[in-house]
């Protein structure tokens, strides 16, 4: 079995058939954040199981529990993006994004729960680069996605289409070489890259 990341707040792990429950919770309309209102959501665990492996070499999802009781608290995924030719995984990065309950939110988790897996992603692979996006307004995410030392690198104008109008979406990534910074001076990896 693999040991996933821990850190002062939450875990990450695998889901389990018996967490369906409380993943429908935040996968309910009400519960999503109104920045996810109209994204369709996953199938259940036991469908994904039914299909292989919830993690693999082209991405996977983990639960965020936090350590307080342990509770999931939601979801963590990543899945590839290629920056170049498919077949060479030197153009390989990382795409990664969480959703978290509506009482969970504004505590640290997802921060933490970004922090630890952008860690294990840097650990356990050979991409160079881990990077994702966020609604533009949602500035919420915004800030946990640089505390977790993810740098703004620019805005994706009129990428997303919801609530009949096109939103432009902020991008934010680390590399490899941003994530060793901090570490190599002495600080926890990601403390001074936002």
């Amino acid at each position: 079995m693999e040991d996933w990341p821990a850190g002062d707040l939450v875990r990450l792990r695998l889901p389990r058939v018996d967490d369906q429950p409380v993943i429908d919770e935040w996968s309910m309309p009400q519960a999503r954040s109104r920045w996810n209102a109209g994204v369709r959501r996953p199938r259940t665990v036991a469908q994904r199981l039914e299909s292989g492996p919830l993690v693999s070499g082209d991405g996977g999802i983990l639960l965020i529990v936090r350590l307080a009781d342990e509770r999931p608290v939601g979801d963590i995924v990543w899945k590839p993006v290629y920056y170049g030719q498919k077949d060479d995984t030197r153009s390989r990065a990382w795409r990664v994004g969480r959703e978290l309950l509506p009482a969970a939110r504004g505590q640290g988790y997802g921060t933490e729960a970004m922090r630890l897996l952008i860690g294990w992603l840097f650990a356990t692979t050979d991409a160079n680069r881990v990077d994702g996006y966020t609604d533009c307004g949602n500035e919420a995410s915004r800030r946990s996605v640089a505390k977790a030392g993810m740098r703004h690198e620019g805005i994706l104008r009129g990428a997303l289409y919801r609530d009949g109008e096109y939103r432009d979406l902020a991008m934010y990534a680390v590399t490899r070489a941003d994530w060793a910074e901090p570490a190599a001076s002495g600080q926890a990896a990601a403390g001074g890259t936002a």
